[in-house]
């Protein structure tokens, strides 16, 4: 299970991820960054696991400009292998 919140300030957004990232979610979670304007940052701090599928999706997001704002080592390994 995973929660999924977005705050905008000063025009940029954080998306926070709280919990279990998986590919039944992801959906949701692109549509949130899609309304992003501009910088988009993912707090992953409390993100405890992610599936092969939201890597790839959390991968490409950052290729795309996306700012890691915060991340557990676990979770910083997972995006950098």
């Amino acid at each position: 299970m995973i929660r999924i919140t977005k705050k905008v300030e000063k025009g940029d957004s954080t998306i926070k991820l709280d919990g279990r990232l998986t590919a039944d979610v992801l959906d949701e979670l692109k549509d949130k960054c899609a309304s992003v304007r501009g910088t988009l940052y993912l707090d992953l701090g409390q993100t405890t696991w992610i599936d092969k599928e939201s890597v790839a999706a959390l991968k490409a997001l950052i290729a795309e400009g996306a700012v890691l704002s915060a991340a557990s080592p676990f979770v910083g390994q997972l995006l950098k292998a």
